[in-house]
């Protein structure tokens, strides 16, 4: 189940601080002489181009200023008609003398969601040599309705569409058929044409995806003869008409008598008008047209509109529709999104560099040594190498449920005790497995209980920056042949390597090659799924290319199936694709809050509902569920949308909590994976979440078991088997799960670069998620653009989004910026106080989820500000990135205010030096470093020169007679015998003895 958010109650209280003032609109300014109101209901203003090389029209549209615009819908997303382009672009025309619209085509869908509006821009270019003008509409998401762009100011303007337009005189046409040919005179309807029924359409329209409201629900009556149709269309009494040449819900109700006359919605999915030609207004004005069209082939029409004394109003010369993919319908299809794994470039490994042990058995046979026992012999020993591996692989004659509880309890065994031994502070810990991951969209998981641990040590790499890392080795059984010219042990350095630098937390090696993980834009699908009557011919396409269309008369069975989310794809599945049989499974069942209700709304619109209490992590009680399914209606597709919350961070998570959350996820899916292997399964969608993709702080359990499902769409796919894994986003309706999430909870995964998905959203992803090629593991959610910018500006972009959102470049003004740490070193005393106490209370803000750190109270305990074990974590990890401190991970409970939290910061700083030190430190570092792999002779030499150069320093800084500089001396001394945990000294003190 997502993540999901839902807005402050009626009741929220004001928060205890006083209210902060910011602007956020600016300043008025003189308008420009050459711009001037329109007098278009959509289009408001227009400036005149210098030297008349053209004209920009603008406009802000939106459902609260345009109403009326809401009543335009397509698979619940708000959609500005193709006609209201078309008037815009007529009126485009009209102030450049081109009153003919020669060529007009959509780029991309233009959504219009409830809470923003979308500006508009029309660029009309200057004449060419006939008089034809290029003109191209771009829209730009306004924000919150108040100017703000995203919180940024720089949102991406977006091609809605581009055309021509051409004198009224103008001959040139591209029309596929004359609409000028069409008979505007004789009786009306025609003596031959037959009657088209009208009454239900737009019920019928609304099953199929089209959510036409009153103003667009025009069509009146129809008839057809032949590959003619005639319809009348009317505008609402109370519309006004003004303004358009022709208005938009007008045109477009002429086109629906073509949706009247089809017999059933196109087997290749929803229709939208997508190209216009030879488009001229006769009239303006009108509300009502009598409609004659013609129909070239399935996607071609040719129209003309004449008033009711046959007077021409408009003529359209071919209109061309195509399909819709359902993702285009939210922001441009950029919220389907799939993990890729990219190849890395191999790196040169000096073992002398750095020091790795292989913890306990070496069971992949890696050839990596030394090794050690296990962790307490590790941290009993001199010291800890900088690098140690652990492998994972679960038992294959284990039951596979029973394996991946035992291996994933031991893995936050494992991750748990690294966390609390103080000499692993430095060091980290790689998880090895072998098959555990899917590195192509064909490839098997082999180990499935191992794919779980990668989601939970995930987490721990998010609460635990640098701690931990991933690696997973070819499968036995994968067919790919390691590489010849390099021993595999070789290899497994060279990841280890790259792991180590920190650039990337997790690698798969194939074939020797090292692959990186990336989300990238998933690959549109052939044609999304949906209710046809062709469904049960489509039923024996291959289940490896992914789910079939749903079949009606077959049984889908839904986990979790009282829940909110999954009563919103139970009602989905009824009115979008047809299904009429549900089985929806939960741990209450009929007692569930709203299981009645449900059950009543969707038997009402014609579907046979069963409701039914099954614990469906118990395989007995689920298999004798599965034998209650009529063998009249089959199970024929399996909806896996159960799961439980039981956050904690990884250093609290208990084995009870691992398994309350595993328990409805994995054991749940891994019995309906057993139970149906001999059932014709058109679907089997396991509603996974991207907390496992991503590794959300507080989450390691949940990440593991959804995980474990994603792993599980790879194996049933390498079977032959139908499977598809959606790692949802954040969902914007609030759910059972998920409603007591605070304001911090949304602040922190508002930050994970994947913004809300609302309802329409998700289901419209769910229906593309479905297509015949799409990926067994997509991650369904909208890009948050601005937050994935700010994390490149600030070089913060986790791996994951590297592609998604390259770094920019590197401004002149830049160039010499200073960061926070020069700025530090360069103040004065007073002044780093306060640069500290500000930085602390910005992350604290952040951290919270509040709007600015001026509120903080920088007395006040941290605790009584709501923080919990998630939230210090995350601070925590904030203040470490911009200070370029390791901070211990008990920071905000060990120092409880903002005051008290930047007064150790600031020793922390001066133990660091002045900036000069770092060199210092990076050379004692090396020679650390090399200490580890020298020689017992080589390490007393070193012992020797070193005593040596502390006496000699006491003897140099001390002046005789001076009791404050021996002091001074000898402290000096001290400090350099008894350093951090960070510096060599330490090392040597544990290693050699020095005093």
């Amino acid at each position: 189940n997502p993540t999901t958010l839902h807005p402050p109650g009626p009741h929220t209280p004001l928060p205890t601080y006083p209210f902060q003032h910011h602007h956020y609109w600016l300043n008025p300014t003189t308008t420009p002489t050459n711009h001037h109101h329109t007098g278009h209901p959509l289009i408001t203003a227009a400036i005149e181009l210098p030297g008349s090389q053209g004209l920009v029209l603008t406009g802000r549209l939106s459902t609260s200023t345009h109403p009326w615009l809401a009543d335009h819908a397509v698979l619940g997303t708000v959609l500005l008609p193709g006609a209201a382009l078309v008037d815009i672009a007529l009126h485009a025309g009209e102030q450049v003398g081109c009153a003919r619209l020669d060529e007009l085509t959509l780029d991309s869908p233009l959504v219009l969601s409830a809470q923003d509006s979308a500006e508009l821009r029309v660029q009309v270019d200057a004449p060419d040599e006939e008089g034809r003008r290029a003109f191209t509409v771009h829209s730009l998401p306004a924000g919150n309705g108040n100017g703000n762009r995203n919180g940024d100011g720089d949102a991406e303007w977006t091609r809605a569409a581009t055309g021509l337009l051409a004198p009224a005189a103008s001959t040139a046409s591209t029309s596929l058929t004359s609409a000028a040919e069409f008979p505007t005179e004789g009786a009306w309807p025609p003596p031959a044409a037959d009657p088209v029924p009208v009454d239900g359409l737009y019920e019928r329209l609304a099953g199929s995806g089209y959510d036409y409201g009153p103003l667009f629900q025009g069509l009146r009556a129809a008839w057809h003869d032949g590959d003619m149709l005639y319809a009348e269309v009317r505008l609402p009494e109370d519309t006004e008409a003004d303004g358009f040449a022709v208005h938009p819900a007008l045109l477009d109700a002429a086109l629906h008598v073509r949706l009247a006359a089809a017999p059933d919605t196109p087997d290749n999915g929803l229709q939208l008008p997508f190209s216009w030609s030879g488009v001229t207004v006769h009239g303006t004005g009108a509300r009502s047209l009598r409609v004659r069209m013609s129909l070239t082939d399935g996607a071609t029409i040719g129209l003309v509109g004449v008033d009711a004394e046959n007077r021409p109003v408009v003529t359209v010369e071919a209109l061309a529709t195509r399909p819709v993919d359902p993702v285009r319908l939210t922001a441009g299809g950029e919220q389907l999104l799939s993990l890729r794994w990219t190849r890395l470039p191999r790196v040169e490994t000096d073992r002398a560099s750095s020091t790795r042990t292989l913890l306990g058995e070496d069971l992949f046979s890696t050839g990596l040594s030394p090794a050690c026992g296990d962790l307490t012999e590790l941290v009993e020993g001199p010291s800890v190498p900088d690098t140690v591996l652990a492998c994972f692989a679960a038992d294959g004659d284990a039951d596979l449920v029973a394996e991946t509880h035992r291996l994933t309890g031991r893995a936050l065994e494992l991750v748990q005790r690294w966390l609390a031994e103080e000499s692993t502070a430095d060091s980290r810990l790689v998880v090895v497995t072998r098959g555990a991951v899917a590195a192509a969209s064909h490839d098997d998981v082999t180990d499935l209980p191992a794919a779980a641990v990668w989601g939970l040590i995930r987490s721990a790499q998010s609460e635990h920056p640098g701690r931990f890392a991933l690696l997973d080795l070819d499968s036995t059984d994968s067919g790919v042949r390691p590489d010849t010219a390099e021993a595999p042990a070789r290899a497994i350095e060279a990841a280890v390597a790259t792991l180590v630098d920190g650039e990337e937390p997790q690698i798969v090696l194939r074939g020797g090659v090292p692959l990186a993980a990336r989300l990238e834009r998933s690959a549109p699908a052939s044609a999304p799924a949906s209710v046809s009557a062709s469904a049960s011919a489509s039923a024996s396409a291959s289940a490896s290319e992914g789910e079939r269309r749903i079949d009606p008369d077959g049984t889908v069975l839904i986990t979790g199936g009282t829940g909110t989310l999954a009563a919103h794809i139970a009602r989905h599945l009824v009115t979008r694709h047809g299904a009429r049989h549900l089985l929806l499974l939960s741990r209450r069942g009929p007692d569930a809050p709203g299981a009645e209700e449900l059950r009543t709304e969707l038997s009402a619109l014609g579907a046979r509902i069963t409701v039914a209490a099954c614990d469906t992590g118990d395989r007995d009680a689920l298999g004798s569920v599965l034998a209650d399914v009529p063998a009249e209606h089959p199970l024929t597709a399996v909806v896996h949308a159960a799961g439980v919350l039981r956050d904690a961070t990884v250093a609290n998570l208990t084995a009870d909590r691992l398994g309350d959350v595993l328990r409805p996820k994995v054991d749940a899916a891994a019995y309906l994976h057993e139970l149906t292997a001999d059932a014709d399964l058109a679907a089997f969608v396991l509603f996974s979440s991207a907390a496992g993709t991503l590794g959300n702080a507080g989450q390691a359990n949940y990440a593991a078991a959804n995980t474990w499902l994603d792993a599980l769409a790879h194996h049933r796919r390498a079977q032959g088997r139908p499977a598809v894994s959606l790692a949802w986003g954040l969902w914007t309706d609030a759910s059972e799960m998920t409603g007591a999430l605070g304001s911090a909870d949304v602040g922190r995964l508002d930050r994970t670069g994947l913004a809300p998905v609302s309802v329409a959203e998700g289901l419209a992803l769910f229906d593309a998620a479905l297509g015949a090629d799409r990926e067994p593991h997509l991650v369904p959610a909208p890009l948050d653009r601005a937050t994935l910018r700010r994390q490149a500006v600030d070089e913060e972009v986790p791996a994951l989004f590297r592609e998604l959102a390259p770094r920019p470049a590197r401004r002149a003004a830049d160039e010499g910026k200073s960061d926070w740490a020069q700025r530090f070193a360069g103040a004065s005393d007073a002044e780093q106080d306060e640069l500290l106490l500000d930085l602390v209370r910005t992350h604290i803000a952040t951290a919270l989820g509040h709007a600015a750190g001026e509120a903080i109270d920088p007395h006040r305990a941290l605790k009584e500000l709501g923080f919990d074990s998630l939230i210090a974590v995350d601070f925590r990890n904030r203040l470490g990135t911009a200070t370029g401190l390791r901070l211990p991970a008990t920071l905000a409970f060990n120092h409880p205010s903002a005051a008290a939290v930047a007064t150790y910061l600031k020793e922390r700083l001066g133990e660091r030096g002045a900036p000069d030190g770092s060199a210092v430190l990076a050379e004692l570092d090396r020679i650390e470093s090399a200490l580890r792999t020298a020689s017992e002779s080589s390490r007393q030499v070193f012992t020797e020169r070193l005593r040596k150069l502390l006496d000699q320093h006491a003897e140099d800084s001390q002046r005789p007679g001076d009791s404050a500089v021996d002091a001074a001396s000898d402290a000096r001394a001290k400090d350099l015998t008894s350093a951090t945990d960070d510096e060599m000294f330490h090392l040597i003190d544990n290693e050699l003895g020095i005093a």
